[in-house]
């Protein structure tokens, strides 16, 4: 578990035959929404994980709308070159999911910088992000990022953004919804 919450973990080791031998674990996932994972070898030698994708709302909420969860996009998993997991969406995912794209390369953006893409409305998307430091080589924020589903008013939204100091990259789900019924954590 993570802080109380389920999550799904990894090892990577040897066996001798009988016994398991980790050398190497972490965090495959660390939200309870995706749960019960699955990995198996496909006819090309790649590992690719499934799992439960659990909605974060109340049970209630799963048994008037009469269904609950789904099952998460395909994972390839795969060894760096360092012996640690590398995780990436499944190729298969290029060619099926992708439609209309925006596209922007190279471009800067000021902390005060809020409405650059208020055009692009969907209830998906795929983002791709780089993040690049100053000409010194070092951030001027201690966290920056990107807010997704945004109501007008600015009361609904998701955040997501990293922080250098640390690494993490943290999806802030707290003001994700203004229902009780929804988990936020």
């Amino acid at each position: 578990t993570s802080g109380g919450r389920l999550g799904s973990f990894y090892f990577i080791g040897t066996t001798d035959g009988d016994r398991f031998h980790p050398e190497k674990y972490g965090s495959l996932d660390i939200s309870s929404d995706y749960y019960a994972a699955q990995a198996f070898k496909d006819e090309n030698g790649r590992v690719l994980a499934f799992a439960w994708a659990k909605p974060a709302r109340d049970p209630r909420l799963a048994q008037e709308a009469g269904w609950e969860g789904a099952i998460s996009f395909p994972r390839e998993l795969q060894l760096g070159s360092d012996g640690s997991l590398e995780i990436t969406p499944a190729q298969e995912l290029e060619k099926a999911l992708r439609g209309k794209n925006h596209h922007w390369e190279s471009f800067l953006l000021k902390a005060t910088d809020r409405d650059s893409f208020e055009n692009i409305k969907s209830d998906s998307a795929e983002i791709a992000v780089t993040f690049r430091p100053g000409v010194d080589g070092s951030f001027e924020s201690e966290r920056f990022g990107i807010v997704v589903r945004q109501s007008n008013d600015g009361r609904e939204q998701t955040r997501i953004y990293y922080e250098p100091g640390t690494g993490e990259l943290v999806m802030d789900r707290s003001n994700s919804s203004l229902s009780s019924m929804v988990q936020k954590d």
